[in-house]
Parts: C-alpha cells; sequence; structure tokens
C-alpha cells in the first residue's frame, strides 16, 4: 500500500511597524514601507527559512518582544504559505484556498481588529465571482489590484512570482501569543485547501473546522 506523503508548506511573514526595533533578529530582512504610519517600516522573514516553520517563528518572537518596534492602526501582518511539494496542483489548491476564504470570511474577520475591516489593504472577497486560476495576471507586482483583497493568490500566478497564497488581514499587533495563533489558523486553511484537492466532497466539514479554529483566535 502506498504511504500518502504528508503535507509540507513552506511559510512566511510580513509585519508593519510604526517605530523600527532597536535591533535586526537574524533571518529577518528590513524595508520601508509608505503605507504605513510615521516610521513607515517593514520587516520580512528570510526566504533561506520558508521550509522551517520553527525557524520562521523565532525570527518573528525576537522580533516583536524588542519593546522598541510599535505598531497602529496602520500597520498590518500578512502570513505566506506556499505548497512544500505537489506543486503541480498548486493552482488548484489556491483555488480551494479562495472558495473557502470567502465561506468562512464573517468568521474570520471577527477575529481580527476593527481597523482591518473596510480596509482598502484587506478587502472582503465576497462577491468576487472571477476565476483565480483563469484571471489573466501582470508580471508587474503592483499591477495586480488583486493583491489587496485580505487572502490573495497573486504571487501564486504572476510572471516571477514567489507561488505563495499571501493573508494579509491580521493587523495592529506585535503580541506574539496572537501572531502565533493566527499563524496556525492560517496553516489550518492551507491544509483544508489540500485536502480539498483529493476529495472535495469534505467541504461541509473543513468549512466547520476552520470556523472552530478562527473563532478561537
Amino acid at each position: 500500500m502506498a504511504i500518502k506523503k504528508e503535507m509540507t508548506f513552506t511559510l512566511g511573514w510580513e509585519l508593519e511597524a510604526c517605530q523600527i526595533s532597536s535591533h535586526l533578529p537574524i533571518n529577518v530582512n528590513f524595508h520601508n514601507d509608505c503605507s504605513v504610519n510615521d516610521a513607515g517600516a517593514e520587516y520580512v522573514s528570510s526566504k533561506s527559512i520558508i521550509n522551517n516553520h520553527h525557524d520562521v517563528l523565532r525570527a518573528l518572537r525576537q522580533l516583536v518582544i524588542d519593546p522598541d518596534i510599535k505598531v497602529d492602526r496602520s500597520c498590518g501582518f500578512h502570513v505566506h504559505i506556499g505548497l512544500g511539494h505537489r506543486t503541480r496542483k498548486a493552482p488548484v489548491w489556491a483555488g480551494w484556498m479562495v472558495t473557502l476564504s470567502k465561506l468562512i470570511e464573517n468568521t474570520v474577520f471577527n477575529a481580527v481588529p476593527s481597523s482591518r475591516v473596510d480596509n482598502g489593504h484587506c478587502r472582503s472577497r465576497k462577491g468576487i465571482k472571477h476565476s483565480v486560476i483563469k484571471r489573466s495576471y501582470s508580471s508587474a507586482k503592483y499591477q495586480n489590484d488583486d493583491r489587496y483583497y485580505w487572502l490573495n493568490v497573486v504571487e501564486m500566478f504572476r510572471g516571477g512570482g514567489i507561488r505563495t497564497c499571501e493573508i494579509r488581514l491580521l493587523g495592529s499587533t506585535r503580541r506574539y501569543a496572537w501572531l502565533r495563533a493566527w499563524i496556525s489558523a492560517c496553516l489550518e486553511l492551507a491544509k483544508a485547501s489540500s485536502r480539498l484537492v483529493d476529495d472535495p466532497s469534505n467541504l461541509d466539514c473543513e468549512i466547520e473546522h476552520l470556523e472552530d479554529i478562527f473563532g478561537l483566535v
């Protein structure tokens, strides 16, 4: 009997801040971000650790425990998840990520600060009917308006993209426990989408599971 390969996912994050930290942890990169107030800082986990979730989380913790770093309502926290294998099925997986995001959206929005609701940088997907698989994407990252949905798959499909789905809904926090819980919930969304690639008949069960998970964040 063939043994089914365990699901693996790449993981990364971006944390925006309005005041700069006093140090830059290992495996964290710094960029300027004009969409954020005051210092306009963006911290990004290194591409070199995307396959090691422990290192990704450790880098995040080392960043946010710095008392000098500050966030406000203009700041967001973005999670990037990609398939660690089965890349031929990645487009279908991304399609399920979008489908599930619409079906659990009310629960997910209830889990985040009010500053993220009706926010142009993490818009609702409800009512959006176009197929993300069939849609045409510009290779220029910022020429794709779809990137401003709370869950977007632009990087999965655009030429030169990093082949991840981005969940950009959480914001205005530097509390590590909350950030880690949010990342865990996002990974559950990725796992559910991967399972639906193989067995779409479990859709209702996956929706119930995800609503329980995000309801506890």
